[in-house]
């Protein structure tokens, strides 16, 4: 291994497609939560904030599930059980990614968005639900997190 981790492997922990799900969800929730077209900068802000978080939670996810990884034949090729990167670098990225995000949502967003979306929702909802449904079902990360950023949308467009 590589003392860096490359660039695709670091985006392989942000579970990119599950993040575009809660992305896409958060954007209809946002066009939704009001009678009129909300400002885009606004939105856009919203959105990238949100990704991030998701991305930070999904990475920290790879970390919890290290172990379980290495032994299921669906999830042994990811970065982690793969070494690709290591935990204590999936550690700072996944860091990275939740403080960059929850800055932009503090400071372009709302506090309340930040700290709803932040912590509750992505990390706290998601990753509960994940560590219940693994073993159940392959489906339990995109559903649990999809449903968790549906029921929180309104939340992204309550201007200051």
């Amino acid at each position: 291994m590589s003392n860096f981790p490359s660039i695709s492997d670091l985006l392989g922990l942000c579970k990119l497609k599950v993040v575009a799900l809660i992305l896409l969800t958060a954007v209809v929730g946002m066009l939704l939560s009001v009678p009129y077209i909300p400002d885009i900068a606004l939105m856009i802000y919203a959105t990238v904030g949100i990704g991030m978080a998701s991305a930070s939670a999904a990475v920290f996810n790879h970390v919890i599930d290290e172990e379980i990884d290495q032994k299921m034949k669906r999830t042994d090729q990811r970065p982690l059980p793969q070494q690709k990167v290591t935990r204590t670098q999936a550690l700072i990225w996944g860091f990275f990614l939740g403080v960059v995000g929850l800055g932009i949502l503090i400071l372009k967003v709302n506090f309340i968005t930040a700290v709803t979306d932040f912590y509750f929702f992505d990390w706290l909802c998601s990753d509960l639900y994940h560590v219940f449904k693994k073993s159940n079902t392959s489906k339990h990360c995109d559903w649990g997190r999809c449903w968790c950023r549906a029921s929180s949308p309104r939340l992204d467009c309550n201007y200051q």
